[in-house]
């Protein structure tokens, strides 16, 4: 309730201008909003090709990796990095629930400084 669209056409588009050229596989970001509270909410999704293999990780690596895009797009919309995007490389208080996902609901916050939560 409230949430805007975000655009995410020509996301990745725009992060190969910054050097970072992703595969099809990993293009999994389908569509993004952003809260009231300034969170953004995201939907990711494995290529229909990959999704025989998702049962065989507890989330299959391609599918992960577009939830994490998630903070690049919530970067890129806040208009900050200055000029390369900011990869993440550290967590903590990791819980997997459920396994084998061919799709994900995501939500970034926090993203101002240092740290955020996905």
């Amino acid at each position: 309730m409230g949430a805007r669209v975000v655009d995410v056409e020509g996301f990745y588009e725009g992060l190969v201008g910054c050097g970072y050229g992703y595969g099809v596989a990993f293009r999994g970001l389908r569509g993004a909003w952003r809260g009231v509270g300034g969170e953004l909410f995201a939907e990711v999704v494995l290529p229909e090709e990959l999704c025989g293999d998702a049962g065989r990780f507890g989330v299959h690596p391609a599918l992960f990796d577009a939830a994490l895009q998630v903070s690049l797009l919530d970067e890129q919309e806040r208009g900050g990095g200055g000029g390369l995007p900011r990869l993440v490389f550290a967590f903590r208080g990791v819980r997997l629930l459920a396994s084998g996902a061919t799709s994900l609901r995501v939500c970034v916050s926090g993203g101002d400084g240092d740290g955020g939560a996905v």
